[in-house]
């Protein structure tokens, strides 16, 4: 939260923040017209509270939802606090990723995750819609996803592979379908 505050707090990060939003209302098929950009901007002037707003959710938030799902899936057999110490464990890689990538970001004055399937495979087109969708993965996540998945078999008793295999199915759904929709909104607009 700390290291994304302090990114989108210089004129850089905000200028990354602007562009990032423009760049994802354009790729709904929404017109950007000057009276729009200048709202994008001075929303983006806000950049650090941004930055802590979305530090809380993905720091706290999204474990105790984690931690939910795996009280859940060992039906009965975990403590709360064993769960909530798993999706905080199984959170570390979203950390590393935010370490890795912040620093990356503000050198290309970027906010995309360089860290992302579609990093590997520059010569597809960014419009495609396999491009997006690998622009959709991120490895960190994936690896996050991997550690909630073996918390929550080790919690419940069960096997790590049907618990990864829907975890990973429900991020590749995620993936897909935000993919898709970007995609049909540019070919509409």
């Amino acid at each position: 939260m700390v290291a994304r505050a302090g990114l989108l707090a210089t004129t850089a990060g905000q200028q990354a923040l602007a562009d990032q939003w423009v760049q994802r209302a354009e790729a709904f098929g929404l017109s950007v017209d000057d009276a729009l950009f200048a709202r994008i901007e001075a929303l983006g002037s806000h950049g650090a509270l941004y930055g802590v707003a979305l530090g809380l959710v993905l720091g706290l938030l999204l474990p105790l939802v984690v931690a939910l799902v795996i009280k859940t899936l060992s039906s009965g057999r975990g403590s709360w606090a064993a769960a909530v110490t798993l999706a905080g464990y199984a959170s570390v890689p979203l950390v590393l990723r935010e370490l890795v990538a912040l620093p990356i970001g503000l050198v290309r004055e970027s906010l995309a995750s360089p860290l992302t399937l579609g990093t590997l495979f520059p010569m597809l087109d960014e419009a495609s819609p396999v491009a997006r969708f690998l622009w959709s993965i991120d490895v960190f996540v994936c690896w996050w996803l991997l550690l909630a998945a073996l918390g929550a078999a080790a919690l419940s008793g069960r096997k790590a592979t049907p618990i990864a295999t829907a975890f990973a199915t429900v991020y590749a759904a995620g993936a897909l379908l935000l993919s898709a929709a970007i995609y049909l909104a540019s070919r509409t607009a």
